[in-house]
């Protein structure tokens, strides 16, 4: 349970990275993120993409950009092959910043050869705020029902059906 930026794409060369971190690091300086290269010619990063382990062997090259408060790591990391996968939980972090995630990416995506999004919030192709605030309450409420649950033994209230917890 959670709300969520799914992302993953193959980028076109590796010659695009100064103007990938060109693009983060105006976003990132917008909302007073920080941004960090990774240039690592020993490490090797394990990310998975629809359950197969991506070829991520070094050099690692790329960026980190870490949002505050309460937003994980926005990865942009590649291996030799040039691909890379990430997830970010934007849930505990503000509106703002999830927009702001959305936008870099939308302003990124023209650097890759392929590039897929699947954004929870349904902010992503639809900039529509208030389904994103929706979609956040919603999570909330849920989470509230829960916690609940697990200090009462029971939940305040049920879901009329399964749908209603979408």
């Amino acid at each position: 349970m959670g709300l969520s930026i799914h992302f993953h794409g193959t980028l076109r060369t590796f010659a695009a990275l100064p103007q990938l971190r060109e693009v983060l690091l105006r976003h990132g300086n917008a909302a007073e993120a920080e941004l960090i290269d990774i240039d690592d010619e020993m490490g090797e990063l394990g990310r998975y993409l629809n359950d197969a382990l991506m070829d991520t062997s070094p050099p690692l090259k790329g960026f980190l950009l870490q949002f505050r408060p309460g937003c994980e790591p926005v990865f942009f990391v590649f291996g030799k092959d040039r691909r890379m996968a990430c997830s970010c939980k934007t849930q505990f972090t503000t509106l703002d910043n999830h927009m702001r995630i959305v936008h870099l990416l939308e302003e990124t995506a023209s650097l890759f050869e392929e590039f897929v999004v699947n954004d929870e919030g349904g902010y992503w192709g639809t900039h529509d705020e208030v389904e994103l605030l929706a979609r956040r309450n919603r999570l909330a409420q849920a989470m509230e029902m829960v916690a609940g649950a697990l200090a009462h033994g029971k939940p305040k209230a049920r879901p009329m059906a399964d749908h209603d917890l979408n």
